[in-house]
């Protein structure tokens, strides 16, 4: 493959330490914020003690889900942890969260199953679930977004390429923008046109 355009920035940055592999982001795509879900509970205050929560199983969206956790005033983590933690960096968990990892794809399908779900909003949008509506607490999209912006990536010696160039320039309209915003149900977001084309 020449070009791809399905992870975000953390992501290509982990998959690079850890394949040794020097894939380089050459334009913004999408920014799909992560969301609190619930089919018991309305608000995220009710969640009682011991509660189940399904976060996503990989390193980067684990870590954000923590984070998102602690946003909302669920748990605490590590400060030295960085943006990647593991659930051994939760350092605070009052309620006694029982947090199960799986497939990100695979949240959605946990909510029967569990209190509260954190889902992707591509995820949740597949699943016919509106962030804006059905979510109870969404991650804001601001600075500390950056490191989730989804990427066209290309080989390092490609990030240059004028005819890869091309192809970022066709994404990156306002048409694009447009379907993005009716696909994700109005929460996501155009990434170029947040944080620039890079």
């Amino acid at each position: 493959m020449d070009l791809n355009a399905f992870q975000t920035k953390v992501y290509l940055n982990n998959f690079n330490e850890q394949y040794g592999a020097d894939l380089v982001g050459i334009g913004n795509t999408v920014v799909t914020p992560l969301a609190i879900y619930s089919d018991k509970y309305d608000k995220i205050e009710d969640l009682p003690d011991g509660a189940k929560v399904s976060i996503p199983n990989d390193v980067t969206m684990g870590g954000r889900s923590l984070i998102l956790l602690e946003s909302a005033g669920l748990i605490e983590v590590d400060d030295a942890a960085g943006i990647t933690s593991p659930l051994s960096d939760i350092t605070k968990n009052d309620k006694n969260l029982q947090i199960e990892e799986m497939d990100a794809s695979q949240t959605p399908r946990s909510l029967g199953d569990v209190d509260i779900a954190l889902i992707n909003s591509n995820y949740a949008v597949e699943a016919g679930l509106n962030p804006k509506i059905d979510g109870i607490f969404t991650e804001p999209i601001n600075e500390k977004s950056e490191p989730y912006v989804n990427v066209v990536a290309a080989r390092k010696e490609d990030a240059d390429n004028a005819i890869y160039a091309k192809v970022v320039d066709a994404y990156q309209t306002d048409e694009t923008a447009k379907v993005i915003d009716e696909i994700g149900k109005g929460v996501n977001i155009a990434a170029w046109k947040e944080f620039g084309k890079k």
